[in-house]
């Protein structure tokens, strides 16, 4: 439906659902412009378009519009049996065939859904014992909000909360009150529950693009399941108590190790969640003044980076459907433009020059073979294939870089060709010789001899560094440093904490290197080389050791960029043209070493 031509961009389209007479009547409602800045009080619809067919008629206005039967469905439930309800609900208020409409409208959606009094989420008609799991999700919910778990969700408190749910202090009072609470909520937590839980989280709103800017945008969110409702602060606070009482009561909750496992597998399923609630924090947080909230690259990482990758019916969309909850978009200067629905390549090949404009080089790492978008140049990730994390990535995204490769500022060269990336930076070394991939293992508790693929990834690294050694090449600051390269290599230089946080390597995991036998710094030790997997150690010509992407090849080169936290490879192409293949760890450079060793040099990636 196209604006009055009197009306500005200030002003959006609101639908008001006229109240329910017999469930199967015609669902009527009329439509209306309100302004943006004072709108009348509205609640914001948040859904899945399932297969997106048009099956369904409603009366808006007094004329029949084509809906899909997802909405349909949300509309019968959601409708008040007494009185109208105000809704703005992208479907009914965006004319989907117009693509300039459609763009203008997105680019309003973060102040529309920040404007909303309620985003109600509609997750579906009740399924799968759903009724069971939104009651346990509330009642748990409730008493931690009561109890004040939220407050503790700032970085001022957050170390407080982090002693109290780790029992430092298991007299202190608020630690014994919030364990009350876990072991009251314990209980709650059956076999038929779990499953409820894993089936609800498992449901199509927890896999779509859009929904997560919807989501983090409201003041207030509802997750709305069949009758039932809870807000999401509820729902965080429920989910988070529960994690911490199968950490603290896993070994007497269940009884039996096969109900264990069962019980493990599928609290792990409500993972998907965590995205959701971790972004609407973050968002919170900002607003608070706490912190700065996500930027663009922050967010795609965080929805299209590891295994919970969200969903987008047009790849476009998965720039777009995160713009309005990143905090850079308009320093980035990227517009929502549906005239490249059919361009993919250039949509993500001008969000990459933006972020890296912006002086985040190391977007780079997630640039992964193979490409399966046409046109998609080698330095340009992909958003709609399986993207692997950096092996650097870090958890807490306010944390430091754990490497510094490049002391030097960005230095961006001017190109012909948007899909050429111009690069300052220095040449480490040729590749001479490579090993095989390193193919990971979950297994990383096993020890001794059973454990054959760990050590034969150790006994390539250590030949790589004998052979480096024989070169006898002033690589390293001191004969020390270099011994170290042999434990370093496997664990690309980052140990895993108690917390299974990441940490720069130091000599503990030298102590670990060889353990063959049971023993928690050797399982960790184990558990950190799993960060390089899919890479190939090698060695350069003058004896750097390093581990690279799966696609390297011999002549291949060791870059350090100006700017980047990572040395990258590339490969040489005619007429002084760069295919980017991949990070890399290598040892001896991490920290900014070869820039006192290596002249600047020119790179076009294509």
């Amino acid at each position: 439906m196209s604006k009055p031509r009197n009306c500005s961009d200030e002003h959006l389209l609101s639908k008001e659902a006229s109240p329910a007479a017999l469930e199967l009547d015609t669902i009527s409602c009329r439509i209306f412009w309100t302004p943006l800045y004072s709108p009348k009080a509205f609640k914001a619809l948040s859904y899945t378009w399932d297969s997106g067919a048009f099956t369904q008629t409603i009366k808006v206005n007094g004329k029949e519009l084509f809906i899909t039967k997802s909405l349909e469905t949300a509309l019968r439930h959601l409708r008040h049996p007494s009185e109208p309800v105000t809704l703005w609900i992208d479907q009914i208020c965006i004319d989907q065939k117009n693509d300039q409409e459609k763009a203008e409208q997105v680019g309003q959606m973060g102040r529309i859904y920040r404007a909303a009094e309620e985003v109600l989420v509609w997750l579906g008609p009740a399924a799968d014992d759903s009724d069971k799991c939104m009651d346990v999700w509330k009642t748990v919910g409730k008493e931690a909000e009561d109890w004040g778990l939220m407050s503790y969700y700032t970085p001022q408190r957050w170390p407080t909360l982090q002693k109290i749910v780790q029992r430092v202090d298991p007299e202190d009072k608020k630690t014994a009150e919030y364990f009350e609470i876990v072991k009251r909520a314990m209980p709650l937590l059956s076999m038929q529950v779990l499953k409820a839980m894993a089936a609800w989280c498992r449901r199509p709103w927890f896999t779509r693009v859009w929904v997560l800017q919807e989501f983090g945008l409201a003041s207030t969110a509802i997750f709305v399941c069949g009758d039932k409702r809870i807000t999401a602060d509820q729902a965080l606070l429920a989910f988070q108590t529960l994690q911490h009482g199968v950490g603290q009561f896993f070994w007497v909750w269940p009884s039996s190790q096969e109900e264990k496992t069962r019980a493990m597998t599928l609290f792990q399923e409500l993972d998907p969640i965590q995205t959701f609630f971790a972004t609407r924090q973050r968002r919170k947080g900002r607003d608070a003044g706490r912190h700065a909230g996500d930027s663009l690259c922050q967010l795609l990482q965080k929805v299209f980076v590891g295994g919970n990758r969200l969903l987008a019916t047009m790849p476009c969309d998965t720039v777009y459907g995160v713009l309005g909850i990143a905090n850079d978009t308009e320093k980035l200067g990227i517009q929502v433009d549906y005239s490249l629905k059919e361009r993919t390549d250039l949509v993500y090949v001008r969000t990459t020059r933006a972020i890296i404009k912006n002086g985040n080089l190391d977007i780079l790492a997630l640039a992964q073979h193979p490409k399966l978008v046409q046109g998609l140049p080698s330095w340009v990730p992909n958003w709609t294939s399986t993207v692997q994390k950096s092996f650097a990535y870090q958890a807490g995204v306010d944390n430091a870089p754990f490497f510094s490769a490049s002391k030097d500022a960005l230095g961006l060269i001017d190109t012909p060709e948007e899909q050429i990336l111009g690069l300052e930076g220095f040449k480490v070394d040729e590749i001479e010789e490579i090993a095989g991939i390193w193919e990971g293992s979950e297994e990383y508790w096993r020890a001794g001899d059973q454990y054959e693929a760990h050590f034969a990834y150790l006994a390539q690294i250590k030949a790589l560094c004998v052979l480096s050694e024989s070169k006898e090449k002033n690589i390293y600051s001191s004969l020390s440093r270099r011994k170290e390269a042999v434990w370093r290599l496997p664990i690309g230089d980052i140990e895993e904490t108690e917390l299974f946080d990441g940490v720069r390597a130091t000599h503990a995991s030298a102590g670990a290197y060889e353990a063959s036998e049971w023993g928690d710094n050797a399982a960790r030790y184990r558990m950190a080389t799993q960060r390089m997997k899919d890479k190939r150690p090698f060695i350069t010509k003058e004896g750097y050791v390093g581990l690279g992407p799966r696609y390297m090849r011999l002549g291949d080169l060791v870059v350090v960029f100006c700017g980047a936290k990572l040395p990258y490879v590339v490969r040489p192409l005619e007429g002084g043209l760069f295919r980017f293949i991949g990070e890399c760890y290598c040892d001896g450079i991490m920290d900014g070493e070869i820039e006192g060793k290596r002249t600047k040099e020119e790179f076009l990636l294509v």
